[in-house]
């Protein structure tokens, strides 16, 4: 997905990350109209850029995905939207627990914003 001059090419990202689940999905101009598209394409063309509110609310959403377990992606009229550039975190369920889950969140204050009665909060490797 790299151009000649080693710069990501957003078009093959988006087109990567874009896929219809169910037989007719909402048409693009609704879905380019949702806070939802418009966060996935920032997060994609300037993935530095989105603001606290931003990150929280996509962490948010993340945490309520209920449709599988890959919590980078938000379904939204029949789109799937996958948000590569979201860090993978261990999370400790509570203080003193021997259960870690897996998160993924643009930073560690989403996450907490999401999630609470949390213990710790590790990098997950991404060792693929």
């Amino acid at each position: 997905m790299k151009t000649k001059k080693n710069k990501i090419d957003t078009e093959a990202v988006k087109t990567a990350n874009l896929r219809a689940f169910v037989q007719e999905p909402c048409t693009m101009e609704q879905l380019k109209a949702s806070k939802a598209y418009i966060l996935w394409e920032k997060s994609i063309d300037t993935p530095n850029k989105l603001t606290r509110a931003e990150k929280d609310w996509l962490a948010g959403e993340f945490m309520s995905n209920v449709f599988n377990r890959k919590q980078n992606v938000i379904h939204l009229g029949g789109w799937e939207l996958t948000f590569p550039t979201a860090k993978h975190y261990l999370v400790q369920d509570e203080p003193g627990s021997r259960t870690w889950r897996e998160y993924r969140a643009f930073d560690k204050t989403s996450l907490r914003e999401a999630l609470y009665g949390i213990g710790k909060i590790m990098d997950f490797p991404d060792g693929k």
